[in-house]
């Protein structure tokens, strides 16, 4: 995995400013639910980049089954399980493949991780804290999340290098 995570290279940002640095991980992972008092769940604030990475390299979709970044924790109100915008990472259920979503609750609209040479693929089954139907053009190897990942950790929006999809809310 170490080749193309040289990171510097793709600080550049795109669409909406957030603030830098995501201050709020989640990770649904059934193990820590079990082990925790009802109404918690394996929340982090400010977490450091290798614990963002320690979660995507365990996502298994057997226990681990969704990992959120966030601009900030989500307060009472909010309906995502972030505050501000927010990046929800799933897993194909058949391979070692990833789904990427950043939110933007407050202007109603998505972005999709795209790679238009499998939009005619069949769909896939993925694991987004529950189970979906996926197209395979959504899908992206474990380098580029950890990519994303990375730029949406440290800056709160997407990464340049890969292709996005605009949808709403």
């Amino acid at each position: 995995m170490g080749e193309g995570l040289n990171f510097e290279m793709s600080l550049t940002r795109k669409g909406r400013i957030g603030q830098m640095f995501a201050k709020y991980l989640f990770i649904d992972d059934r193990r820590e639910l079990e082990s925790l008092p009802p109404g918690s769940a394996f929340k982090i604030k400010n977490p450091s980049w290798d614990q963002v990475r320690a979660s995507i390299e365990e996502f298994d979709v057997t226990y681990v089954r969704m990992i959120v970044l966030g601009e900030s924790p989500p307060a009472e109100e909010d309906v995502y399980p972030f505050g501000g915008i927010g990046m929800v990472i799933g897993k194909a259920e058949a391979s070692a493949e990833f789904t990427i979503e950043i939110y933007i609750p407050d202007e109603e609209i998505c972005f999709s991780v795209h790679d238009p040479k499998r939009e005619n693929f069949p769909l896939q089954e993925v694991v987004i804290g529950q189970g979906r139907l996926a197209p395979p053009s959504a899908l992206c190897s474990i380098t580029t999340t950890v990519l994303a990942a990375k730029c949406f950790w440290a800056t709160c929006d997407r990464l340049e290098s890969v292709e996005w999809i605009e949808s709403n809310l």
